[in-house]
């Protein structure tokens, strides 16, 4: 007898047959690659909230995190338009894998908001609009779940606090490669570029492509391989394969 599609069958010697490994979330698993670059945008955010600290310990946590994190508001789909936002997703990842031309993923804001109320490693943490051509990202860090446990030990202040921030940034695709420059980080309405310890950092940032080691992912690396062109335009996220 066949064995039912939710059970693991059983191996001649009467054992569970190990279930097989999950599938690897390709890049566009956020709905774009973009989401995952905001992810790494996150991280240098921290990197840079490291630095403030150790040159001002108590001084920088005050004013630059807090005790809160930051609730955004929720996009009101239906559960119709998810499910057809998800099918759209799949469709161009299945374009992409089996090489067919001429298709295109456009995705809004809300779209993008969507999906990342849907990961579990974003939802609650950032919250994105588009402007034009300008991708900006809320972003409220948990300071517990991403301060290492030897930094919190040594900055018992960390502990939870949340950082609470504002970036922008510009996304093209140059040259087969996915380029993602810092153009402003913002923490309370205060340009960190203008803060007196920060403000080398972050022009120093501001130089640097944030998608760099990303692609060092094989599997990120032949997504955007596929990639006809990637644009951010008209308030939208324009991914054509191709």
């Amino acid at each position: 007898m066949a064995a039912h599609p939710l059970q693991t069958p059983a191996m001649s010697n009467g054992t569970t047959a190990p279930a097989p490994p999950p599938k690897k979330r390709g890049c566009l698993f956020y709905g774009c690659l973009s989401m995952a670059i905001i992810a790494v945008v996150m991280a240098v955010m921290f990197a840079v909230g490291v630095l403030l600290i150790r040159k001002a310990y108590v001084n920088t946590v005050n004013q630059f995190t807090d005790t809160t994190p930051t609730k955004f508001e929720s996009v009101n789909y239906p559960q119709a338009e998810r499910d057809a936002l998800k099918a759209r997703v799949q469709t161009f990842q299945s374009g992409l894998k089996e090489g067919r031309s001429g298709f295109e993923l456009v995705l809004s804001a809300d779209d993008l908001n969507v999906l990342i109320e849907d990961e579990p490693k974003l939802r609650g943490k950032l919250f994105v609009a588009i402007t034009n051509d300008r991708v900006t990202g809320r972003i409220s860090l948990p300071l517990d779940e991403v301060v290492p446990l030897d930094v919190r030990k040594q900055f018992t202040k960390l502990q939870g606090r949340y950082l609470n921030a504002e970036a922008a940034f510009r996304v093209v695709l140059e040259g087969g490669a996915l380029d993602v420059r810092l153009e402003d980080l913002s923490v309370r309405g205060q340009s960190l570029e203008k803060n007196r310890f920060l403000g080398s950092a972050v022009k120093e940032m501001k130089k640097q492509n944030l998608a760099k080691d990303i692609q060092g992912d094989p599997q990120v690396r032949d997504n955007i391989s596929r990639f006809e062109s990637l644009q951010v335009r008209d308030g939208k996220v324009i991914i054509k394969g191709k």
